[in-house]
């Protein structure tokens, strides 16, 4: 006789655990306190259960970004003691840019975030490389167009060289 495949126990505890979990309870009981509710707050049956179905949908959405958020902060015993979240526009591999972004599209104390007591290297035994530091420099999600990034027009064609004289130690401004 063929033994079954180990795999299958981690699928039915798995399981077990999802069915009878807070979450269950929580969503199987809804309708026992709709009315209530309903009552309490004035809100109608309706938009109760459109908020259960809006729930799991924005933890579906906002899964993958906490995922990477974890991967670069959490998942490895090292060094990485700060991750900093950017949009498309900006050059990750410039600090300067990086650093614009942190300083222009947001209010610093509340785009921070220290996470304490998080291991970092594994062979650190005074805990000096605890702690992460993440950081949101992206746009805000509601304003984007007002933080879109200000261009001169035609600063691509434009040639320093033709107005900037290179002398012996220094750069040297002309005129003409």
């Amino acid at each position: 006789m063929r033994t079954p495949y180990r795999g299958w126990r981690v699928v039915a505890v798995s399981a077990i655990g999802m069915s009878t979990g807070p979450g269950q309870f929580a969503y199987g009981s809804l309708g026992l306190f709709m009315v209530p509710l309903a009552a309490e707050f004035g809100w109608s049956r309706s938009g109760i259960s459109l908020a259960l179905t809006v729930h799991p949908l924005a933890l579906a959405l906002a899964n993958p970004y906490c995922g990477v958020l974890l991967a670069a902060i959490g998942a490895h015993l090292d060094y990485s003691k700060c991750c900093i979240v950017v949009d498309e526009d900006v050059d990750i591999h410039s600090l300067d840019d990086v650093m614009w972004a942190f300083l222009t599209r947001g209010r610093a104390d509340t785009r921070a975030f220290v996470l304490n007591d998080v291991p970092g290297f594994y062979r650190d035994p005074h805990k000096d490389h605890w702690g992460r530091l993440a950081i949101d420099a992206t746009k805000p999600f509601d304003r984007r167009d007002e933080f879109e990034r200000k261009r001169i027009p035609g600063a691509e064609a434009l040639d320093l060289g033709r107005y900037v004289k290179r002398g012996g130690g220094g750069v040297r401004c002309i005129s003409g």
